[in-house]
C-alpha cells in the first residue's frame, strides 16, 4: 500500500515538473522563431523593403522580449537563471 501512495505521489510531481519545463520549452522556441523573423527583417531592409522590413523587426522585438519575460519568470532548472539572463543582456546587444 504505501509504494501505491508514494507512486501516486511520484506521479504528481513529474506532471508539476513537466508543466513548468513545458513553459520554458515554449518561451524558448517562441523566442527562436521571434528571432528568425527579426532576421527576415533585416533581409528585407537590406533589399530595400524599409518599411515592410522595419515592422517585421519592431513586432518581432516584442514578440521576443515578451516570451524573454515568461522564462525569465519560470526558472525551474539550476542554471536556467543565469542562462536566461545572459539571453537578456546578449538581446540587448542586438538590439543597439
Amino acid at each position: 500500500m504505501q509504494s501505491i501512495i508514494q507512486f501516486r505521489y511520484l506521479g504528481k510531481s513529474i506532471d508539476v515538473i513537466l508543466k513548468e519545463n513545458y513553459h520554458s520549452v515554449v518561451a524558448c522556441q517562441d523566442m527562436k522563431e521571434a528571432l528568425e523573423r527579426m532576421d527576415s527583417g533585416v533581409l528585407f531592409t537590406s533589399l530595400g523593403y524599409q518599411q515592410l522590413g522595419n515592422e517585421q523587426i519592431k513586432k518581432n522585438e516584442a514578440a521576443f522580449e515578451k516570451a524573454l519575460q515568461i522564462e525569465l519568470h519560470n526558472i525551474t532548472v539550476p542554471g536556467e537563471g543565469e542562462k536566461s539572463h545572459s539571453i537578456t543582456g546578449t538581446f540587448q546587444q542586438l538590439q543597439s
